[in-house]
Parts: C-alpha cells; structure tokens; sequence
C-alpha cells in the first residue's frame, strides 16, 4: 500500500471483495442461514447470496453505481448488463488475488 501513500493517482486493485450475513436472513425463521459474497469495482457492485446449509446460491445482485449511486435498481436480470455479470462473478470466483495491480 506504500506506492498509494506516495502516489494517490496510481493505478491500484481491480475490486474490493467482503463477505457478510445479512442482517435479519441470517437467522431466518426456516432456519436457513445466508452468506453474502461481494465484489465492488468503481462501477459497479456483484453480491452473491449462498444458503450457508445447502452451499447454493439462491440470490444475485448488480448494481450500476454510474447511473444508480444509491443502489435502488437492481440490473442483474437486465440483458444489457449480462457481460458485467458475468465479468464479475467470474472476478469474485478467482478472488482477491485476482484484483491485484499489475
């Protein structure tokens, strides 16, 4: 992180990943427990929602923050955002290894 502290405009990491419960799924009354799984680039955010029992993912979410800063609308069904999904889940899938500068 060093280079950052000397030179801000450098080019740095592809993505930021987190993982987290959501609050109030977590402890769902069916008992089932979900894990989301996130990536973040300066575009856009990619959440997958895995029931933590089953080890499936049972929800997707994309949000495009250049035309919805405050993530309202959620794009991942959209064809024209196909690509990005598909981009992104592949990101998430390889890992923050992958989003390393050059």
């Amino acid at each position: 992180m060093m280079p950052l502290l000397t030179d801000p405009e450098r080019p740095w990491k592809k993505a930021a990943f987190s993982q987290f419960l959501r609050e109030g799924i977590w402890k769902a009354p069916d008992g089932k427990v979900y894990m989301g799984y996130t990536v973040r680039t300066n575009r856009y955010r990619y959440v997958q929602w895995m029931n933590w029992n089953t080890r499936e993912y049972t929800a997707f979410e994309l949000y495009d923050h250049k035309t919805d800063p405050g993530e309202n609308i959620n794009v991942v069904d959209r064809s024209a955002y196909a690509s990005v999904r598909k981009e992104l889940a592949d990101l998430l899938r390889k890992g923050w290894e992958a989003a390393q500068p050059d």
